[in-house]
């Protein structure tokens, strides 16, 4: 064998040298990485866990991880090196023991985590794998195993509000950020601690289940993300319900905070732990907690909205009546949106979202489909919601002329589109779709993107990154949720068609 490797060793040299003139050294091919990194907590992974990349496939991770890592110490620390001709979206899966919140300790079994991307190049530098962003994977998963052709960072987007809301973590921080579960991380103490709070509160309820015999943490992500597509409360898929309504009752009398600070630090005596929050904080977050398994979120008042002044009904599907005599100039869409909050009573709240919009000519082939993100909804504790779009917003757009031309996608930033968007005093929001399809045009130079321009029959679908749903009969309740998208938009729908004059 000895042999054999010194005959390889000097085959390689020779025919590097003789591919060289002068005896220059060989040359070496340069492969070029992206580096993706951040800590993986479910309590922290600890030392030797596994991190594994996998591509996904229309929404299937691939037999083979093109990259493989591990927990490199006690925070949870991991840092892979993905190469740069390998395809997004990744799946970032880590499997190991971790610290338990519930109890201080090592986990008894090893469980799994995982968060997707989109690609490898275009990241922030910290990404956190945690339960959160599990589910958040999971609905990103089911949602490009339906469609395929979805856009995949507007529904990994979608799919992080919707599982936040569904661990009852907060969308918007108290400086009015977007959360996005791949940056929840219990030990930036730059972080909202409320948020942090209610991050450690649902990782340490996960546990509590899983420790109670009740599957895994990726059974639990899976189940999760199947309530929150289907309109169900949480623990329905898996018959967990009752697991989880204990387990936040077991949660709230115990020390979260010191559990966890205490176990890093007995891990690994050289590493600081300062857990971002405070036990006072995490008792607030289980009040909250309390209340998982309860179907919560925004609905359509009166499960109606109009299109130029002509009303139109909604069932529980998101699927609107025919819309038919709307002006082709005064396609505006009037809707008032409830905030149900954690009961039937008004609360202050925010939330950070995404809007999608798809308009489709029946006639030709025009269509234009496109993603504003974010859109924040803010509710003002007496039942009005506002939508605004930040001065930071993108606009994402593609579409197909009637000549059946693809308009390649792109993005536009610092998007003003408050002129598009208004909610009066009366909570009634409207959006102006000529004036966006108008943006749109001027954006591309191609008047025949504005596909509303002509009048005639198009197909139309709202998607909304905010568990939206179907008002109960006297409008103070969910009677369930909007499906999760469609083949056109991602987010809670609203689908139907227009014709116009």
């Amino acid at each position: 064998m000895k042999n054999k490797i010194l005959t390889l060793v000097f085959a390689v040299l020779m025919a590097g040298l003789s591919g060289c003139g002068g005896g220059s050294n060989p040359v070496v091919p340069t492969v070029t990485t992206n580096t993706v990194a951040g800590s993986a907590v479910k309590g922290p992974y600890q030392v030797g866990a596994v991190v594994k990349v996998y591509e996904l496939t229309n929404g299937v991770r691939g037999a083979t991880p093109v990259v493989e890592g591990t927990i490199t110490d006690a925070l949870g620390t991991y840092s892979v090196d993905i190469p740069s001709t390998a395809t997004g979206p990744f799946e970032i899966v880590v499997l190991g023991s971790y610290i338990d919140e519930t109890t201080g300790a090592l986990s008894t079994t090893d469980q799994e985590t995982s968060l997707v991307i989109a690609d490898a190049a275009n990241v922030p530098a910290k990404l956190s794998v945690n339960p959160i962003a599990s589910i958040q994977a999971a609905i990103v998963k089911e949602a490009l195993v339906a469609n395929n052709g979805a856009d995949v960072a507007a529904t990994i987007q979608s799919s992080g509000t919707l599982a936040l809301e569904a661990m009852g973590i907060p969308t918007v921080d108290v400086n009015g950020n977007a959360v996005d579960p791949v940056q929840l991380d219990l030990f930036d103490t730059t972080a909202d601690p409320a948020v942090v709070a209610a991050f450690l509160t649902a990782s340490a309820i996960v546990a509590d289940v899983v420790n109670n015999g009740n599957g895994t943490v990726a059974d639990f992500a899976t189940n999760a993300a199947t309530d929150v597509a289907a309109g169900n409360a949480l623990g329905t898929a898996g018959g967990t319900t009752a697991a989880i309504t204990t387990a936040a009752t077991n949660v709230a009398a115990i020390d979260l905070v010191a559990n966890v600070a205490a176990a890093v630090t007995a891990a690994d005596p050289t590493v600081t732990a300062t857990v971002a929050t405070t036990a006072a904080a995490v008792t607030t977050a289980t009040t909250t907690a309390a209340t998982l398994t309860t179907l919560k979120g925004f609905v359509l008042s009166g499960n109606s909205f109009s299109v130029g002044g002509v009303a139109a009904s909604v069932d529980a599907y998101g699927v609107a009546a025919a819309i038919t005599g709307v002006a082709k100039n005064a396609v505006s869409v009037a809707m008032t949106v409830k905030d149900l909050g954690t009961g039937t009573a008004p609360n202050a709240s925010s939330a950070s979202t995404s809007f999608d919009f798809y308009v489709k000519d029946t006639a030709t082939t025009r269509m234009i489909k496109g993603t504003i993100n974010p859109v924040k909804l803010v509710a003002d504790g007496t039942g009005i919601v506002t939508f605004t779009v930040p001065a930071a917003a993108t606009l994402a757009w593609s579409g197909v002329t009637a000549a059946g031309t693809s308009i390649a996608a792109a993005t536009a930033t610092n998007l003003a589109a408050n002129t598009i968007f208004n909610t009066d005093a009366a909570g009634v929001t409207t959006i102006d779709v000529n004036a966006l399809l108008t943006l749109l045009q001027n954006k591309v130079n191609n008047a025949d993107l504005n596909v509303l321009n002509i009048a005639g029959t198009f197909d139309y679908a709202l998607g909304f990154g905010v568990n939206l749903g179907w008002a109960n009969t006297t409008n103070d309740g969910i009677m369930n949720l909007f499906p999760t998208g469609n083949a056109n938009v991602t987010g809670r729908a609203i689908s139907g068609t227009i014709t116009t004059q």
